[in-house]
């Protein structure tokens, strides 16, 4: 007996938009180092890249690991807000009101992916609910509104259903430092 295919398996290769990509290689230019000499400065510290997978960065093609950001900021002798994107005014709560509403700031990147895999939210739904998370399309449909709040364990599965890493569910911090009054500042600490 033939077992059934899993389509959930090997995501085909596709483009990932990545801002931070584009801005590492003008900072790896404007420092005249070629990716190789980069990957070597960054294996001397610990982090496992090669030219190659520098490369992937550079191009959209893998998206940069967070814990890599610090790492090649202090390589480049570099700000890491300098391998940060900005943040346009579309990725920002337009009023203190809005601000106040948002639940969670990762419904917006599960929404993408979500969209980049072609799914609809029932079909997400059903594949966590293979994975053992119980969650409805309208749970979802919430999440990705930012109308509700996210668990970390969800995120993780979230991640795993997607077949994407985990951090490029999370926010780039200081993407949302500024967005956040220093009301909301004061309660997190």
């Amino acid at each position: 007996m033939v077992a059934p295919e899993n389509n959930y398996s090997q995501p085909p290769m596709k483009q990932i938009p990545c801002k931070i990509g584009l801005r590492l290689r003008a900072l790896r230019q404007s420092h005249h180092q070629t990716q190789e000499s980069l990957a070597k400065e960054c294996r001397q510290r610990g982090f496992a890249v090669t030219r190659g997978k520098l490369a992937k960065y550079e191009v959209g093609m893998t998206q940069v690991p967070a814990r890599f950001i610090p790492i090649i900021a202090h390589v480049l002798k570099a700000d890491i807000t300098d391998l940060l994107p900005p943040v346009g005014r579309e990725d920002r709560p337009n009023s203190r009101t809005e601000l106040m509403q948002v639940r969670n700031l990762s419904g917006k990147k599960i929404q993408f992916f979500r969209k980049k895999q072609k799914w609809t939210q029932r079909k997400l739904a059903s594949v966590l609910e293979k994975m053992g998370i119980s969650i409805t399309r309208e749970t979802i449909a919430n999440v990705e509104s930012q109308r509700t709040r996210v668990r970390d364990y969800q995120l993780v599965y979230f991640a795993k259903a997607l077949q994407i890493p985990l951090e490029s569910l999370l926010p780039d911090f200081a993407d949302y430092t500024k967005t956040f009054s220093v009301h909301h500042r004061r309660k997190i600490c």
